[in-house]
């Protein structure tokens, strides 16, 4: 999406003066894995308008594949944010009826899938055509011998507030996926009925994906295999702005995934890039470089 960032501290609804960016959860995970060596891209729609040439330059010198990347007419997604004097972000949306809500499953037809896939529940809740693009693509990259991520990423304005409507879209792609993500407590009440993020781990991971991570802002994250369940502590930061930090986890996570890691060693991956992520002003400008985060991994590492 594009992002409108206002640096006057008021809420976005008495903010004057914006400057563009552009942001998104799949962007800016995308981007974190990208910066960490993981060859990646963004599958959406843009729109006709002006800000959908600016947004596929972005991404591609931003070293983003736009192979998947389809043009329609339409307007491109947007959002407006603002930190007030106490820090507090407040935003503005307009998604709904985007480009990017027109995506079906003939958009996500590719003749050869990737290697992972991360899906987020904000794709499903945006429209029905697609939420069945998601889990058609999951399916597809699952019976490729892919891998299938799916981000929670629960958004109750999209949803309409409706939990049990969320529930039944996460039910839906669950059997496709060996690796969830979810924030605890409000993400992992829905999909687990837990508030505690390691008794939500275990609980998602007895019903059938192989690798559950669960988001814990300040606190890390807390990562669970059929083995174990372990505890990733963030290492101590000056937070600026949370936009962006879990989808740096979850980028960094899955990052570490693909290169071999084990789930504990890339969840210190993804916590370290969220970590970083949030001394920064966020969407995509904020996701840390891949040096950055590597330093902090090797720091964290040595505090243990």
């Amino acid at each position: 999406m594009v992002e409108l960032f206002s640096e006057d501290p008021f809420p976005v609804d008495r903010a004057e003066r914006f400057l563009c960016s552009f942001g998104g959860d799949a962007l800016q995970a995308a981007m974190a894995a990208a910066n960490l060596g993981t060859p990646s891209g963004v599958a959406t729609v843009v729109g006709d308008d002006p800000f959908a040439g600016t947004l596929v330059s972005w991404l591609e010198r931003s070293g983003i594949s736009t192979d998947l990347v389809v043009r329609r007419a339409g307007f491109t997604g947007l959002y407006l944010i603002s930190l007030d004097g106490a820090g507090e972000r407040s935003f503005a949306y307009y998604r709904k009826g985007s480009a990017a809500s027109t995506i079906s499953t003939a958009d996500v037809a590719w003749p050869e899938p990737p290697d992972a896939l991360l899906v987020s529940g904000i794709t499903q809740a945006v429209s029905e055509t697609s939420r069945r693009a998601a889990v058609e693509a999951a399916r597809r990259t699952r019976e490729a011998g892919g891998l299938v991520v799916f981000d929670v990423n629960y958004r109750p304005g999209l949803w309409e507030a409706d939990t049990e409507a969320a529930r039944e879209a996460f039910e839906e792609i669950l059997p496709l996926c060996q690796v969830v993500r979810a924030a605890a407590p409000e993400e992992t009440t829905i999909v687990a009925g837990e508030e505690d993020a390691v008794e939500a781990a275990r609980s998602l991971s007895d019903r059938g994906p192989s690798i559950v991570l669960i988001g814990c802002g300040a606190a890390g994250a807390v990562v669970a295999t059929e083995d174990a369940v372990e505890r990733v502590a963030a290492p101590p930061v000056p937070c600026l702005d949370t936009t962006g930090a879990g989808d740096s986890l979850t980028g960094g996570f899955v990052h570490g995934l693909l290169a071999g890691m084990s789930p504990p060693t890339a969840a210190r991956v993804g916590v370290a890039a969220g970590s970083l992520t949030v001394t920064r002003r966020g969407g995509g400008p904020a996701i840390p470089p891949g040096d950055e985060v590597r330093w902090l991994v090797e720091k964290m590492r040595a505090s243990v």
